[in-house]
């Protein structure tokens, strides 16, 4: 999780992404076709939780930090798949 150089004149936009390196392989021909920018940025496959995430200028150690222990203890995938799981 790094923060991206601000862009001159434009609003600092975010998102909450997790890469998925497994989909790297199988997605690169489509990426390369229509998704050009994304390998030229370097920006790994991925699938985007939530945008806009918040305030670009409110993104800092603490709130990474926090994500950081949320996403490295796995227990919010269990939590968000419940409400699905009577479907």
């Amino acid at each position: 999780m790094t923060q991206p150089q601000r862009v001159v004149g434009r609003t600092r936009e975010t998102a909450l992404s997790v890469v998925v390196e497994e989909a790297e392989a199988p997605t690169l021909d489509f990426r390369c076709r229509f998704l050009e920018q994304t390998i030229v940025r370097r920006i790994p496959a991925q699938i985007t939780l939530l945008h806009p995430f918040g305030d670009g200028d409110a993104v800092d150690s603490i709130l990474l930090a926090g994500l950081r222990e949320l996403l490295a203890n796995g227990t919010w995938a269990a939590s968000a798949a419940c409400p699905l799981a009577g479907e």
